[in-house]
Parts: structure tokens; C-alpha cells; sequence
């Protein structure tokens, strides 16, 4: 279910891609969490972004813990560039 607050527009895939690096940062608003989890409830590239965040920091974790290391945080500054794999038939 999307609910809605007045005046609200609906957020973008960009917004949407930087509150999800944010969220890893600092809790969100609860009105940042109600727009996010909207957009999360009608895209699934997002939704498939934040796993893929989620993996990344859980893959961080587990490098550090193996290595002896400090945890490393993925700020919501980090530029990620998004790469596609083209096969060939």
C-alpha cells in the first residue's frame, strides 16, 4: 500500500538511490522513511539497489573480520557506477 502526504511528489530514483545511501549514515525522517518506502513499494531497481547495498556492507564486514581490520562504512558521498554485462548469443 503507497499512502501519500499532502503536497507530496513522488521521489525519483536519484532521491531515492541517496536516501538509501543515507539511511546507512543516520536514521532517517519520518518522512523520509514514509517517501522512500513508497518509492521501494513501486520500484523494483531500488529495491534491487538496496540489497545490493545491504551485500556490499555485509561483503565489508565480513573483509574486515578476515583481515583484522577496522569496518568500512559506505558513506552516502561514495559515487557507485552502475555496470551492465552484455552476452552475446
Amino acid at each position: 500500500m503507497v499512502l501519500k502526504m499532502k503536497n507530496e511528489q513522488a521521489m525519483s530514483c536519484k532521491q531515492a538511490s541517496q536516501m538509501l545511501s543515507i539511511k546507512r549514515d543516520r536514521p532517517l525522517s519520518d518522512e523520509e522513511e514514509l517517501r522512500l518506502k513508497n518509492h521501494l513499494a513501486v520500484c523494483l531497481y531500488c529495491r534491487t539497489f538496496d540489497e545490493q547495498l545491504d551485500v556490499l556492507a555485509e561483503m565489508a564486514k565480513r573483509f574486515a573480520v578476515a583481515h583484522d581490520a577496522s569496518p568500512i562504512k559506505i558513506s552516502a558521498n561514495a559515487a557507485i557506477i552502475p555496470t551492465f554485462l552484455i552476452v552475446s548469443p
